[in-house]
This record gives C-alpha cells, structure tokens and sequence, in this order.
C-alpha cells in the first residue's frame, strides 16, 4: 500500500500491476502478484475497467495515504517540505 500512496492512487486515478511492479524494490518483486490480489480480496483496492487496472476503494485510500506520509517521515526526516504533500 505505501507503493500506491507514493504513485497517488486514488479511487479515480487508475494505477496498473506494471507499474507497482516498476517501483518495488528488486527483493520484494517475487510476491508482487500474491500481495496485489490479497489487498483486491481485502477491499484496499478494487478492479478498475479491466483486469489489470485498479483503484484504490476509500478505505484503501486512507490506508495509501497515511502510510505514505509514515513512509516520508522515516525515510526523510529532515525534508518538511515532502509533508506538505
């Protein structure tokens, strides 16, 4: 869900399984697929027009969005400008 937040996904912005696989990290790649379909059966998000589109649901959103700006404060805490966004 952190990829999501940091690509903006939103329940009307469209997001594809190519590209949550281009900004995960090498390591973590081979449960990629595994992790998208658990987060689509648990309601975080949802299929958007074709197979593999999504969109995140409103609570999956919420979910995105707080754990991007966890993401951003442990990873850059001296950058204050990064929380404005």
């Amino acid at each position: 869900m952190t990829v999501v937040g940091r690509i903006g996904g939103s329940a009307n912005r469209n997001f594809t399984r190519q590209t949550i696989r281009k900004k995960l990290r090498d390591d973590t790649l081979p449960e990629a697929d595994r992790a998208i379909d658990s987060l689509r059966r648990k309601g975080l998000i949802r299929y958007y027009r074709k197979p593999d589109n999504f969109a995140t649901t409103k609570l999956g959103f919420l979910v995105a969005r707080k754990l991007k700006e966890e993401f951003q404060r442990r990873n850059f805490p001296d950058m204050r400008i990064l929380l404005l966004f």
